[in-house]
């Protein structure tokens, strides 16, 4: 399972690093890159989700990694990671799904 999460997280974590390159520095040449390239970070994050869910056990308790942090665990810094990173690929990518609605 720590495969799926180590190369997820490089993929998703290339592909928000990309994306912020071509905005910070406004490189107009790779504009047409970032959607395939959000959409490729934002379905490696949601996959890498659905893999801590699986590594947790008992996927209808991912609320306990709210409620009851264990601060010694790499499981909880990794949870933390994906999640907050996961919501922030969907906020940069919610422009794209909202134009074409």
């Amino acid at each position: 399972m720590s495969f799926d999460l180590y190369t997820g997280i490089a993929i998703s974590s290339g592909a928000f690093v990309l994306t912020s390159i071509v905005y910070i520095f406004d490189l107009e040449q790779f504009r047409p890159l970032i959607r395939p390239t959000l959409l490729t970070g934002l379905l490696g994050y949601i996959m890498e989700v659905i893999a801590l869910l699986v590594d947790l056990g008992h996927p209808e308790r991912i609320w306990h990694y709210f409620i009851y942090q264990n601060f010694h665990s790499w499981l909880l810094a990794i949870g933390l990671y994906v999640m907050i990173y996961a919501a922030i690929m969907l906020v940069e990518f919610a422009p794209a799904i909202f134009r074409t609605v």
